[in-house]
This record gives structure tokens, C-alpha cells and sequence, in this order.
């Protein structure tokens, strides 16, 4: 599960992660996913635990 975590936090993923948002969520930004992931990172380790 690290792995995952890793791999969602790099610049790249987050861009990739919001190109495919693009169609439902057409303003969205590789910051703005990344800013979501932090908010939700502490309710995804306490799922994963």
C-alpha cells in the first residue's frame, strides 16, 4: 500500500490523475488533485490499516 501512496504523490501521477478528471471536472489541475489527496490521505491510511 506504501507503494500506492508513493506513486499517487509524484508530480507526475497527480498530472496524469487530473488529465483523465478532465472530461467529469474541467477545471481541475495537478495541484488541486494533489491538494484533495493530502486532505484525504489520513482517512486513506486509517482504511489500509
Amino acid at each position: 500500500m506504501n507503494a500506492i501512496a508513493r506513486s499517487l504523490s509524484s508530480d507526475v501521477s497527480l498530472r496524469a490523475l487530473a488529465k483523465d478528471m478532465v472530461p467529469v471536472a474541467p477545471g481541475i489541475t495537478a495541484e488541486t488533485v494533489g491538494r484533495y489527496l493530502e486532505l484525504l490521505q489520513p482517512s486513506f491510511l486509517a482504511v489500509i490499516r
